[in-house]
């Protein structure tokens, strides 16, 4: 504790001079320094000194120049006898050497020695640290009481530094607020047109409020223009961006350890990469190195005579057995490397880490320190009302900010009905908002809401016009989707889904005849095969003739197919059939004329057509997209898998080609190979489509809005 008196002394001449200057100085010197300085910590334990010949001092050096600062050994026992020369009572061993100094850390090292090591120890970070805040405080107040003298200088020269703002109006006294000048005009046009005539002839540096005035009114029955609000509303004026730079820095942190991991994880690859090329180089070393004393070998063999060839061998033995020692060195210093060079990066990007973020999270959290004494929930809405009504764009888009990060705190604050900032809030911060929040908070009355009514029914029609036109957009796999969740607006999904089964509903499978193998589901657009090892065939609502007008068009979304066990699945046209007890498969079994096949396209890349399978290469799997098209003025089909239409050949397409005036159906047959299989598909009938893209002619069109439909 004593090492700080003269740094005391100086920092209390310091304050005693800045007093003497009868100069009012806001926010110099804070007084909780002084405070802080006089404040001294003891602690007092008993030491059995006496039971030692060093003295406390002796150890005292010791423990530090060998264990705290690790101080060279030529310089410790100089240090030594300089101290017997200035603290001869406590420095008493002349002729000391510095292994007798060794010895005696050694002996503070041991277990009898721990309690007097420890609460030397504990002293000794305790001066050190006492000395680093005195300096530290003197350095704080010397500069300090350079910024009080500059800014006592300034007060003599400009009259008019600080602008005093009085309320008036609604108390006997009035209220009165100091204002920094420069900042309050350069921020508020209100203060700038009252303080026009501040800098004639004898004119007081003072506004007046009066709470009555015409202008002030609206603000009134808030409690806007009282000295708690009109503090803060200047300390925005002096910061007029600490919410922005705040975010910002969040921003800016989180953006500094994304960079710092993106460049840990790019070197640690890069490391890795040459770890394994080096490894490859190696290798091939080691092989090349293999094989030429392999040919050396056989060359001296066929020059020497045939009793000789074991010596021969057990040499080769010996290099091949020396080249994998040598390898494996080598492999081994390769390894010792880049285990280094990975240890040597990791550290180094810790240290950026920590410098970095540690700067980064002193700067955030001055900033949020501000932020907290300027704004919370009570005086938020009304600086926003204090913001408009100053015409102060910073503090307006501050409390913005704040309010539409957690909006529902501030829906009791009664400010919401100013007209001030009823029509702007509302407008610019409920379309944040979520739709259950929105419908939450419409059926909330004041106090717990003071949100006016007209503007969230405006907001929740805008939302539902908009939900309606996304419904319409949904295919029929969506839609069902959505019919299943909870939606905020479950009349409009009603809506949606009766609109869709009246106009497009036609785009589904037939459900009379389906089979007892499959199960349908999603408005009989999903089957699943139930009864596996067996041929599940299943076809659709809406037929079409070959040889009229028109190209109808739908998709199969493969949900789940076991093809690695053997399961297989065809989908396709097939003519319509009044029965499909014999298990057909589009394109392989004939119609019910014996002449006329329709068409489809296998998972494992076979075509089916006029009761063959030919392979083209185009296969699907789990999670495929196929879609079928049907050319009807040509009599041609046409396959989109996984978005690449299947080239053909011209012969290939001959036999794609469907018999005229024969109607067609879209068709699957599904093949579970085992017990366990999960065999699924999805019909898309009425769109949108996945690869509508690739039909840019217009004359393609959903299957389910052909004419020709069977109920």
């Amino acid at each position: 504790g004593w090492s700080r008196s003269k740094q005391m002394e100086e920092a209390q001449g310091l304050k005693a001079r800045n007093a003497d200057k009868n100069v009012a100085v806001q926010g110099v010197i804070p007084g909780n320094i002084f405070k802080d300085l006089d404040m001294l910590e003891l602690h007092f334990q008993g030491l059995e000194v006496f039971q030692s010949e060093w003295t406390v001092d002796e150890d005292m050096f010791v423990l530090k120049h060998f264990g705290m600062k690790k101080t060279a050994a030529a310089k410790i026992e100089n240090l030594y006898n300089g101290m017997i020369h200035k603290l001869q009572y406590t420095f008493t061993k002349e002729g000391v050497s510095v292994d007798d100094l060794k010895k005696r850390f050694e002996d503070l090292s041991n277990p009898q020695q721990a309690n007097r090591s420890e609460l030397i120890k504990m002293f000794l970070q305790t001066e050190s640290r006492a000395e680093r805040e005195a300096v530290g405080t003197l350095q704080e107040l010397k500069t300090q009481d350079s910024l009080s003298n500059k800014s006592a200088e300034d007060s003599f020269s400009s009259k008019d530094a600080t602008i005093e703002v009085r309320v008036v109006g609604d108390r006997p006294e009035p209220q009165i607020v100091m204002a920094k000048r420069k900042p309050l005009l350069d921020q508020s046009d209100f203060f700038r047109t009252r303080t026009a005539s501040i800098d004639l002839p004898n004119s007081p540096a003072v506004v007046e409020l009066d709470v009555n005035d015409t202008n002030l009114k609206a603000v009134k029955p808030f409690q806007v223009l009282s000295s708690n609000i009109l503090e803060r509303v200047f300390k925005v004026c002096e910061n007029p961006q600490i919410v922005e730079k705040a975010q910002v820095l969040e921003d800016e942190l989180r953006e500094l350890k994304e960079r710092i991991d993106n460049k840990y994880d790019d070197n640690l690859k890069g490391l890795h990469r040459r770890r394994e090329e080096w490894v490859a180089k190696a290798k091939l070393k080691l092989v090349d190195e293999k094989e030429s004393l392999v040919k050396e070998n056989e060359i001296e063999f066929q020059e020497y005579i045939s009793n000789i060839k074991n010596a021969f061998d057990r040499r080769l033995e010996k290099a091949l057995a020396l080249r994998e020692r040598q390898y494996q060195k080598h492999l081994d210093d390769i390894q010792l490397f880049f285990s280094t060079e990975e240890e040597l990066l990791r550290s180094w990007t810790q240290r950026v880490k920590i410098i970095e973020g540690e700067r980064a999270n002193n700067e955030l959290t001055a900033y949020k320190n501000l932020i907290a004494e300027i704004f919370d929930k009570d005086v938020t809405l009304k600086l926003a009302l204090a913001a408009s009504l100053f015409q102060i764009s910073a503090l307006e888009d501050a409390c913005k900010s704040l309010v539409s990060k957690n909006f529902m705190d501030y829906i009791d604050c009664k400010e919401w009905s100013s007209d001030l900032i009823k029509e702007k809030y509302h407008r610019e911060l409920l379309p944040a908002l979520s739709t259950w929040e929105i419908l939450e908070l419409q059926r909330l009355e004041p106090p717990q809401s003071w949100l006016h009514k007209d503007f969230l029914k405006s907001e929740i029609a805008q939302r539902r016009k908009i939900i309606r036109q996304e419904l319409e957009e949904m295919n029929n796999r969506e839609l069902h989707a959505i019919t299943e969740s909870n939606h905020p607006f479950p009349d409009l999904v009603e809506a949606a889904v009766s609109k869709r089964n009246s106009s497009r509903g036609m785009g589904a499978l037939n459900a009379s005849l389906k089979c007892a193998h499959i199960r349908l589901s999603n408005s009989n657009s999903t089957v699943s095969v139930i009864h596996p090892q067996r041929f599940a065939p299943v076809q659709g609502i809406v037929h079409v003739v070959c040889g009229s007008w028109g190209r109808p068009y739908y998709e199969v979304t493969i949900d789940h197919l076991d093809a690695a066990f053997g399961s297989t699945c065809a989908v396709g046209w097939d003519l319509k059939r009044e029965s499909l007890a014999n298990f057909p498969i589009a394109g392989l079994t004939c119609g019910e004329d014996g002449v006329s096949y329709g068409v489809s396209i296998q998972n494992d890349g076979f075509v089916n057509a006029r009761g063959k399978a030919e392979f083209v290469g185009f296969s699907f799997h789990q999670n495929s997209v196929v879609g079928c098209g049907l050319d009807l003025a040509n009599s041609r089909a046409v396959f989109v898998v996984n978005g690449k239409t299947i080239d053909l050949s011209a012969a290939q397409e001959e036999d794609m080609r469907l018999q005229a005036n024969c109607a067609f159906v879209p068709a699957a047959t599904i093949f579970a190979a085992r017990l366990n299989s999960q065999c699924q598909v999805t019909f898309n009938f009425t769109g949108p489509f996945k690869f509508e893209q690739f039909f840019k002619d217009g004359r393609w069109s959903a299957l389910a809005d052909s004419k020709s439909k069977d109920v």
